[in-house]
């Protein structure tokens, strides 16, 4: 299978990557319906690999960490070659980046790793980021993704020494390449600024769900009028991420290509 590397790094990704959100799954209760057994994860892990795939996409918030242990268990069934060529991508949550190192190092062990390829801020580091992970929300105990409001403003951790304690990560070799997840250009912008090089942002887009490469439109302007700045200043920022990372050399990594169908 074909390889590209992530923006302007040398890190380089198999262009189709197996994603493992529902590693870890506990049964027909838990959010994908299914239970996940670790012979399931390794013959899909294994598969995968003999199919040319060599990236595999986790996070700590995927089965509150089952995701990451079964993977771990997954990869370390492969033989030494095979594993050689396995490059681990997961992430840390927005409300988790007050203490970077210590979750940090939680997914390393539940890896079994010594460093992770590349390790991805999950969401933009600000209040309605947080909020979609601050607790259940609906009456069957399940998230609303569409709240708001539920995480003070004084309870957000400063993105930039977020960024900075994962530059630390990176020199102490523990992590090997940073990246973002769901950010748009003006938060782009505040973690280059602290002089971390971003190797990838994974965006959600399909042939259905494209916003990460929109033009600035009048949509966008309406919801812009509140804003303090000039709206089509905030709307530039909001629109065209896809231009802005290939500018700055940040690779791109679609999730849901076929919008979980």
């Amino acid at each position: 299978m074909e390889e590209r590397n992530a923006g302007s790094t040398d890190l380089k990704l198999s262009v189709l990557g197996l994603g493992c959100w529902q590693f870890g799954s506990a049964g027909e209760e838990d959010y994908w319906g299914l239970e996940f057994t670790d012979e399931l994860a390794t013959s899909l892990t294994r598969r995968a690999c003999e199919l040319g795939f060599t990236y595999f996409d986790t996070a700590e918030d995927y089965g509150k960490g089952a995701s990451e242990s079964q993977l771990g268990r997954a990869l370390a069934s492969l033989d030494e070659g095979t594993r050689a060529k396995c490059v681990i991508g997961s992430k840390i949550l927005p409300n988790n980046c007050g203490d970077v190192r210590a979750h940090c190092e939680g997914t390393l062990a539940r890896l079994g790793v010594s460093a992770i390829d590349l390790y991805m801020v999950h969401w933009p580091i600000d209040q309605n980021s947080m909020a979609h992970f601050s607790g259940a929300h609906t009456a069957s105990g399940g998230r609303d993704y569409a709240s708001t409001g539920d995480v003070a403003a004084d309870a957000v951790p400063p993105a930039r020494k977020a960024f900075l304690d994962l530059a630390e990560l990176q020199r102490e070799g523990k992590v090997k390449h940073v990246g973002v997840s769901n950010f748009g250009v003006a938060q782009l912008q505040d973690a280059l600024s602290t002089g971390v090089k971003i190797a990838a942002n994974q965006l959600c887009y399909n042939l259905i769900f494209r916003a990460a490469e929109l033009e600035v439109t009048s949509r966008y302007t309406i919801r812009c009028v509140a804003a303090t700045q000039p709206a089509h200043t905030v709307c530039s920022h909001l629109a065209q991420i896809i231009p802005f990372c290939a500018a700055n050399g940040i690779g791109v990594l679609a999730y849901s290509p076929l919008m979980q169908a």
